[in-house]
């Protein structure tokens, strides 16, 4: 009976050794974190006894680098082992599935890390007035949605355009929809501000978060003149016919004393006649 108890013991202790392994931090209760593009991503596991704990991602094994900072704090005391993950300067390729793990105990916690939705456009566009303004918004983040607002007001969401120009429509580049905005074609009164809005598409997700508001990003386009285009060679052109001109100006100038020189220094027949006769 008491060898009994005593292998009970022994076989409760084992099993609690890492029994509480557990993720925390601000991950959500379905095990996703919520990071920003270019902000910092944290992570960290505990162990409920001193072990050694080892971070993955995507099934591949990371280490300290100059991305990722892995440290662990192994509290004998307390029976406790505290691991930290944390990425000073978090991109978008650093969403994926994340754990961390006791390998000897076959033991593991994950979670999901996704970012929130980043969108750019370039500060300036022009586009000539006739053809074809084609505004693209780069988006990056968890399944991202676009909505573009116009000058005067005009809107466009989730494809739906809110206006009766039929030079107006949106399309979708790779897995994006409507992240490219088209004006065929340009005119004049198109000169303005133009907002591109991002948002995630798992919008309970990211509410929970607390950091799924939207993003947005402008640009101011010009519409310049049909002409605008040749003024450059027009330009140039001038500089030239100017420079050619002043240059066969200076060469005519320059060759007028010359030929004074030379028709002073030339004798008529008589004049050598006379020079013959005074000579003898």
């Amino acid at each position: 009976m008491t060898n009994f108890r005593g292998v009970l013991f022994l076989t409760i202790v084992s099993l609690s050794l890492v029994w509480g392994l557990e993720l925390t931090g601000d991950a959500d209760e379905n095990g996703y974190k919520v990071y920003n593009i270019k902000g910092q991503l944290h992570m960290k596991c505990t162990a409920d006894e001193v072990v050694d704990i080892v971070w993955f991602k995507n099934d591949s094994e990371i280490k300290s680098d100059d991305h990722y900072e892995i440290s662990q704090t192994k509290d004998k005391k307390h029976s406790k082992t505290t691991s930290d993950l944390h990425i000073k300067k978090a991109l978008n390729d650093d969403t994926g599935d994340y754990s961390c793990r006791v390998v000897k105990e076959n033991k593991m916690a994950k979670f999901m890390a996704v970012a929130n939705v980043a969108v750019k456009l370039p500060a300036n566009f022009a586009v000539v007035e006739g053809e074809k303004l084609r505004l693209h918004c780069i988006a990056v983040g968890y399944k991202p949605v676009i909505n573009w607002i116009l000058p005067d007001n005009v809107t466009i969401e989730d494809g739906s355009i809110d206006s009766q120009d039929s030079r107006i429509t949106v399309e979708g580049e790779g897995d994006i929809e409507g992240n490219v905005l088209i004006i065929d074609p340009a005119e004049k009164r198109d000169r303005g501000e133009y907002i591109c809005e991002g948002r995630s598409k798992d919008e309970i997700l990211f509410r929970e978060s607390a950091k799924g508001n939207k993003m947005t990003t402008k640009s101011f386009v010009r519409v310049k003149d049909k002409l605008a285009a040749l003024f450059p060679f027009i330009g140039i052109v001038t500089e030239v016919v100017l420079l050619c001109a002043i240059i066969l100006f200076y060469e005519k100038r320059n060759s007028k004393p010359m030929e004074m020189d030379d028709s002073d220094n030339e004798q008529s027949p008589e004049q050598k006649k006379g020079d013959v006769r005074h000579r003898k």
